[in-house]
């Protein structure tokens, strides 16, 4: 972030502040109640549905141990904060999953805000060859700014 010079300076300067303010929180969060073995990038683009027979994970080069909650999170804000997902969908995917809504925890807003910055980061880094994709930067900035109401709506890159 700090070597983006597609970013306004202000918009870099905020960006900084408020992922340490990101760590901070998220250093202050209560140890997990357990660690499993997380995908990491646990979306539905990387999960492959046969017509008979397991889904299959793809896209492993993130799979380590951590937290459970950070292979739910992507989806609990695509169905919070863009509405991708619809609140009938999302209440399949929470009973499959046992039953644990994230989104539900005091925690969640902490690892929605930091996922939601990994996107803008992944935007970021692709404006130095994309003029759309600094302008996707800036707009998904401009969301975390508070300057773009929810539900949000962000371009694929």
């Amino acid at each position: 972030m700090a070597a983006a010079d597609a970013l306004e300076a202000d918009d870099r300067e905020w960006l900084l502040r408020h992922s340490t303010s990101l760590r901070q929180r998220y250093e202050q969060l209560p140890p997990p109640v357990r660690i499993t073995v997380i995908h990491g990038d646990a979306w539905q683009g990387n999960l492959v549905v046969p017509a008979e027979g397991t889904p299959i994970f793809l896209d492993l080069d993130k799979v380590s141990r951590g937290r459970p909650e950070w292979d739910l999170v992507q989806l609990a804000v695509d169905h919070a904060d863009f509405t991708r997902l619809s609140t009938t969908d999302y209440r399949s995917f929470v009973t499959a999953y046992g039953g644990y809504d994230v989104t539900s925890t005091p925690e969640f807003r902490i690892f929605a805000d930091i996922q939601e910055l990994r996107w803008v980061t992944f935007a970021i880094g692709l404006t130095h060859r994309d003029q759309e994709a600094a302008a996707e930067a800036r707009h998904r900035i401009a969301c975390l700014r508070g300057h773009v109401p929810k539900p949000w709506r962000w371009s694929a890159l």
